[in-house]
């Protein structure tokens, strides 16, 4: 079995191509990733499954699946890695159990502009990166930018770090992120994106960080007071 993978800058698109297919029979690849049918990312899944068709037409069938239905990105990650799950696009926080050199990008502010980003991801970083999750059984096959992070609350506006003092903020389970937020003064907590929103609602946590489409197309401001 022959697995290639996708992986995206603060996504990662991840493919596991078993190798064969029935004969006269389009191949199936499912795609998944967490976030909703409305978000940037899930429509490049779709638009990846048109040109994948107009180019190979009749041997491959691309199934996009949004919303985490396959599993967040841990599962769906693992999934790529066993052959029971063709490709998922996921940030690459939850790729650093398998790769802790991808922990570097989860320190703040170290990435200061998208020209930045290009130059990092398309260059020799990249590729290093690239060859690591080759020998996990992750084929890397692309960098895909999610945008740069903010925070929203239901509490208070953020100017500084000191408005952050005790603000329960939920955050990928990574002890970077963790870090940085306990250093600004936060409450970190730790929890699936499917879940967040009921969290918010219900006042569970004060809020939460993501790049600006995340936050829009997720309806986050039905909870959410401010974002910084």
């Amino acid at each position: 079995m022959k697995r290639a993978t996708i992986f995206v800058l603060t996504l990662a698109l991840v493919i596991g191509l078993m190798a064969g297919q029935v004969f006269g029979q389009a191949k199936v690849l499912k795609i998944t990733t967490g976030l909703t049918e409305q978000h940037p990312v899930y429509l490049a899944n779709k638009k990846f499954g048109e040109i994948l068709a107009a180019k190979l037409p009749g041997k491959y069938t691309v199934q996009a699946y949004a919303n985490a239905q396959l599993g967040d990105d841990v599962r769906a990650t693992e999934a790529v890695r066993m052959g029971t799950l063709e490709m998922v696009m996921t940030s690459s926080s939850p790729l650093t159990g398998l790769v802790p050199e991808f922990n570097v990008f989860d320190l703040p502010f170290i990435v200061p502009s998208e020209k930045a980003a290009d130059a990092i991801f398309d260059g020799p970083v990249g590729a290093k990166l690239a060859a690591a999750l080759e020998a996990k059984g992750l084929k890397l096959l692309a960098y895909y930018e999610n945008g740069f992070r903010q925070l929203t609350n239901s509490a208070r506006e953020v100017k500084s770090p000191a408005d952050m003092k005790g603000l329960k903020i939920r955050t990928m389970q990574n002890p970077i992120h963790l870090e940085a937020f306990r250093a600004m003064g936060a409450n970190p907590t730790p929890m699936p994106f499917s879940e967040v929103f009921t969290a918010m609602q219900q006042k569970t946590i004060d809020g939460q960080e993501n790049p600006i489409p995340t936050i829009w197309l997720s309806k986050f401001y039905e909870v959410q007071k401010y974002v910084t």
